[in-house]
């Protein structure tokens, strides 16, 4: 009870830090903490439209720890609406979780989790997914309740190419020739549409659902769906060549075959695409390609009863695709 009094509040105390839920006034000060986490110099409206997710009704559930006012450590849920049995579930993806190097092995992510959790329940949230880093997974599971219910594995896709993206990051004189190059590419393949269908879904499986309005919340990252003979793929090319997710129409070789000339194309040495183990597509993939670990498939039932192993998920359902 007093867990969720205290989630109920806007500000509380732990410590000697003061906690204070997320809102539209403070969201900035994610990007400053992920810049001394992680040293990534986000723009400055990635955290904003991330967390804006009014489509599901919910937003804002998380917790960000302060001491003299510095953001020190953060922990929260971004609300989605999942896809049972022809159903919409809320639920929520955990993401994001960040403490200051001078402040970790202090109980912050657990006490900020455990906050979350309550305000979660008060917001309806039936049940939390997440793909936890090697570092979060111990605690995940140990200390807030976590419960492993599968895996997801990577697939590396090497392609002969001349490294063209990889020149061009090094050197910025290229960068925006290349550009050009690459959105030339792209028009020859790009279809008219934000993202495509949950595969995993498809196959009958519980899975995020991808309605317009999630499909056009996810735009807070910039991604692309091609047409690859008569199937569809969702990709990113951000941080080198990424499948988020296929809508295969085709034989799979003739899929692959098909990626494969569009990333040597583009001047890109690899395509990488991460998925759950179980679904169609990770079988095809298996045949091919070796299956590399990559995340683990975490979930937290709050209000819920869904048998848990029936959860799929592809990469474009994780929040950095």
């Amino acid at each position: 009870m007093q867990l969720l009094q205290a989630a109920m509040n806007e500000k509380t105390e732990i410590g000697d830090y003061t906690v204070v839920r997320l809102n539209e006034n403070n969201v900035h000060d994610l990007t400053v903490l992920d810049n001394v986490v992680y040293g990534k110099n986000q723009r400055a409206d990635y955290y904003l439209k991330k967390y804006n997710t009014a489509y599901t009704g919910k937003q804002y559930i998380g917790y960000i720890a302060y001491n003299n006012n510095i953001p020190l450590a953060y922990y929260g849920v971004i609300p989605v609406f999942l896809e049972v049995d022809g159903k919409q579930v809320l639920a929520a993806q955990s993401a994001d979780s960040m403490t200051h190097p001078a402040h970790q092995s202090r109980g912050l992510y657990t006490q900020l989790s455990k906050l979350t959790f309550a305000l979660c329940i008060e917001e309806g949230v039936e049940l939390v997914f997440g793909f936890p880093n090697q570092n979060s997974y111990k605690p995940a599971v140990t200390k807030t309740g976590w419960k492993e219910t599968g895996w997801m594995d990577a697939f590396t896709i090497e392609v002969n190419a001349i490294p063209l993206a990889g020149i061009a990051r090094r050197l910025p004189l290229l960068k925006k020739l290349y550009t050009s190059y690459k959105t030339y590419v792209l028009k020859k393949y790009s279809v008219n549409a934000i993202g495509i269908q949950n595969s995993a879904v498809k196959e009958g499986w519980y899975g995020v659902s991808r309605n317009d309005d999630y499909l056009q919340y996810k735009t807070y990252n910039n991604s692309f769906v091609l047409q690859v003979g008569n199937s569809l793929t969702w990709v990113s090319l951000r941080n080198g060549f990424l499948i988020g997710d296929i809508i295969l129409q085709d034989d799979f070789n003739i899929f692959i075959t098909g990626i494969k000339k569009i990333a040597k194309q583009l001047g890109i040495a690899r395509i990488q695409f991460v998925i759950s183990r179980g679904t169609n597509l990770h079988s095809l993939f298996a045949e091919k390609f070796t299956a590399v670990p990559a995340f683990p498939v975490l979930l937290q039932t709050l209000n819920s009863t869904i048998a848990m192993e029936k959860f799929k998920f592809t990469y474009a359902d994780i929040d950095v695709f």
